[in-house]
């Protein structure tokens, strides 16, 4: 008898379980059909250079992906690689830097003296160094290295066919610059804002996003 009633019990739990999971497949399943109804009818089509970034290019590229855009990295090695990538004439809507800065421009990865000699650029990409090799197609560039919005850059970017430039005016936290890039997404892919409009949006907080600076092509 004892048994019986053991057996009741854990069926009875069992049976408990399963019906919570139950419920909570639903929800999420309810969850995701109404996320998907923000999603674009047609893919945005975006790259990242990832720069010795740690999880920062993952976290965009998931969050991107997630809201339906279509997304490619060159995870950077040399700088052989920005040139190739820059100087390609790329048709990505939206190119992203994901790297670090300083008030020379855009800092590269540490390469041994024996290999650094084979490449173009060492330690820094200045603006000027930029002016000589972009060739861009009316792309939206997005830098996310610290002092990446400082005119120089922007005009090196600009004079070299980006028809956007958006980058930080001084050295912000690293969170609020993701949070910055995330948010210009999520405006930009699900609500279909424009550029000035997303990052309008992205930019308007009392903390370090509002470091983030929109340069446009002149008309």
């Amino acid at each position: 008898m004892r048994c019986a009633i053991i057996i009741h019990i854990a069926s009875t739990s069992l049976g408990w379980k399963e019906h919570h999971w139950s419920r909570c497949r639903e929800q999420i399943r309810r969850k995701q059909d109404k996320l998907d109804t923000t999603k674009p009818t047609t893919m945005l089509k975006t790259h990242i250079i990832a720069i010795e970034t740690g999880n920062e290019p993952h976290a965009i590229r998931a969050a991107a992906e997630w809201w339906g855009a279509s997304v490619t990295v060159t995870w950077v090695g040399n700088s052989g690689q920005i040139v190739d990538y820059l100087s390609s004439g790329s048709d990505h809507e939206l190119i992203i830097i994901s790297g670090h800065g300083d008030e020379r421009g855009l800092l590269l990865p540490e390469l041994a003296a024996e290999v650094a000699g084979l490449y173009p650029y060492n330690k820094v990409i200045q603006p000027a160094d930029f002016g000589r090799f972009l060739q861009l197609r009316g792309n939206t560039v997005i830098s996310l290295a610290c002092l990446g919005g400082m005119p120089q850059l922007a005009d090196a970017f600009l004079a070299g066919g980006a028809r956007y430039y958006i980058g930080p005016i001084d050295y912000p936290d690293g969170s609020a610059t993701l949070m910055y890039v995330l948010d210009f997404l999520y405006n930009y892919i699900c609500h279909s804002h424009d550029v000035m409009a997303a990052h309008h949006i992205a930019s308007r907080h009392e903390d370090d996003r509002q470091q983030f600076k929109l340069y446009t092509m002149p008309q």
